[in-house]
């Protein structure tokens, strides 16, 4: 595996060292910091052990309640409905929506440490590492009310390799995922992917994941594939969601009813960050299509590249879609019309944000600040990115949409509340 990014030499969760009588072990900050967090709750059995064995005095830490006022934690779990885990954790964006219908998170996992920092920064947990590690699993409590999971995407997305499960570092994770699911039992699950899962491998995949899930692990599966842009984000992000409950249920996917945002509802256009603005090949090139807008399909001159590339051989198009956004494409008879560039407007959605592309809009000659990418996954301006640019573009590329989410766990929770009574 490739070894997990860190931001710095110091990250922000080394403020709990006092905590820890200024000394490290293997999940010194996790353990802690989930202690500190579930409050004297069940589940805290197995941190305060660990801790303990360490020789960390455990009636010396702050409550629950002072630790987040001294740290100032924006999002505090206020309320506790129900339980539940967040595996790959990310940057939250499960939590968030996790904790706005009342649920506490009682273990997380991830294994980025740049997103450990800003998970921290903005909950006052550090997640776990490694959740392939038995270590890590053993750490799990043995009841809780919900699995969250955004198993990495990957092996499964058209931006990838779509190596699936062959993929040996990333491809297997969903086994792990159900492993936790046959140990621990809890009453329900939600997960989440790229749309591309759904078709990787002519469908062998998912019926795999569909077999498992129902067959050997006894859950009543629910899924679908819904976009971002119904549900108030000016992204047409198509991802597939799921949710399995032990009791058989008549669970229904809310049907996305908030379309219509634009970019124009997130971009700040004061914003003159001089590193945002594109790069002089990328203005002359959308100049020279306005410049020509008379024709329907613009050609540009390839003769800037090499002649045995598609480009040089077959040249580069570019056209205006009836939203205003504008699209380049490499004109290759074999496969026409792919895709070489996209430029979203104010007054149109943007492309799908992923880890290494942020959206650019033509009309403003920039690309989408750190904060924007944010607004465009849901994320509320309050939630802190502690982090630099380069990481925090690669968080929100790889976070899910949160307010996609908020509506399903709205769903999700009335029929667990049915159960319960």
């Amino acid at each position: 595996m490739n070894k997990p990014t860190s931001t710095n030499k110091n990250p922000n969760y080394h403020k709990l060292l006092p905590y820890l009588d200024n000394r490290e072990f293997d999940e010194s900050y996790a353990l802690i910091s989930h202690y500190i967090q579930s409050n004297g709750n069940a589940e805290a059995g197995e941190y305060r052990k660990r801790l303990t064995e360490r020789g960390i005095n455990v009636e010396n830490l702050p409550s629950v309640d002072d630790f987040n006022k001294m740290f100032n934690i924006p999002f505090p779990a206020n309320e506790t409905k129900f339980t539940f885990i967040d595996l790959f954790a990310g940057i939250g964006g499960f939590r968030l929506a996790m904790q706005r219908h009342g649920g506490r998170c009682v273990f997380s996992s991830e294994w980025d440490d740049a997103a450990k920092q800003t998970y921290f920064e903005n909950y006052g947990e550090v997640p776990f590492g490694d959740i392939t590690k038995p270590e890590t699993k053993a750490l799990i409590p043995e009841k809780f009310d919900v699995l969250c999971a955004g198993f990495p995407c990957q092996p499964f997305s058209y931006s990838g390799q779509k190596l699936g499960f062959k993929d040996k570092t990333k491809g297997t994770l969903f086994f792990d995922v159900c492993e936790i699911l046959k140990a621990r039992q809890p009453q329900a699950f939600f997960l989440e992917n790229v749309k591309g899962i759904v078709s990787h491998e002519k469908g062998k995949t998912i019926e795999t994941i569909r077999s498992i899930l129902t067959e050997e692990l006894g859950y009543d599966l629910h899924e679908c594939i819904l976009s971002s842009l119904d549900f108030g984000l000016p992204q047409k992000r198509e991802r597939w969601y799921c949710v399995g409950f032990k009791k058989k249920t008549d669970f229904e996917f809310p049907k996305g009813t908030n379309s219509g945002a634009t970019l124009r509802d997130i971009i700040d256009l004061d914003n003159d960050d001089p590193s945002l603005v594109l790069p002089k090949f990328e203005l002359d090139r959308i100049k020279y299509h306005f410049a020509h807008a008379d024709e329907i399909r613009v050609k540009h001159d390839n003769s800037k590249y090499a002649p045995n590339t598609k480009k040089g051989k077959y040249g580069v198009y570019s056209f205006q879609k009836p939203d205003g956004s504008l699209r380049f494409h490499v004109g290759d008879p074999a496969k026409t019309q792919i895709q070489e560039a996209f430029y979203s407007c104010l007054d149109s959605y943007a492309s799908t944000i992923i880890a290494n592309r942020t959206p650019k809009l033509w009309d403003i000659e920039r690309r989408l600040s750190v904060r924007e990418s944010a607004r465009l996954q849901g994320f509320p301006d309050e939630f802190r990115i502690p982090v630099s640019d380069a990481q925090g573009y690669k968080q929100f590329g790889n976070s899910v949409s949160v307010p996609v989410l908020t509506e399903i766990v709205r769903n999700l929770i009335e029929h667990l509340e049915k159960e319960d009574k």
